[in-house]
């Protein structure tokens, strides 16, 4: 499988996964909400730029993203969003 298609597959996944945790959550708590909105935007994004065929290209130097990088973090934007990929990694969101 061709490693864009494999990303896009993961982005799909985590995409759904977002919306049922959206549809799930507790009105009340919406810290939970936002944080759960932003990931969501980022993935609706990087679905978009794929749909264009502007995916894996640094926002800021217009250069191409690293393919073995992007399987990584498949939302970066930036060739930056790579520098800290501790920070950028993040646990798993609980269920509420």
């Amino acid at each position: 499988m061709n490693p864009l298609d494999q990303i896009k597959d993961e982005l799909t996944l985590m995409k759904n996964e977002l919306n049922a945790r959206l549809a799930k959550s507790q009105l009340d708590d919406p810290i939970f909400i936002r944080d759960v909105k932003n990931e969501l935007n980022d993935v609706e994004l990087a679905l978009e730029k794929m749909e264009y065929g502007l995916y894996g290209i640094c926002e800021e130097t217009l250069q191409k993203l690293p393919l073995e990088q992007l399987a990584q973090i498949p939302t970066a934007r930036t060739i930056h969003d790579f520098l800290n990929m501790k920070s950028y990694l993040k646990k798993t969101l609980e269920y509420h």
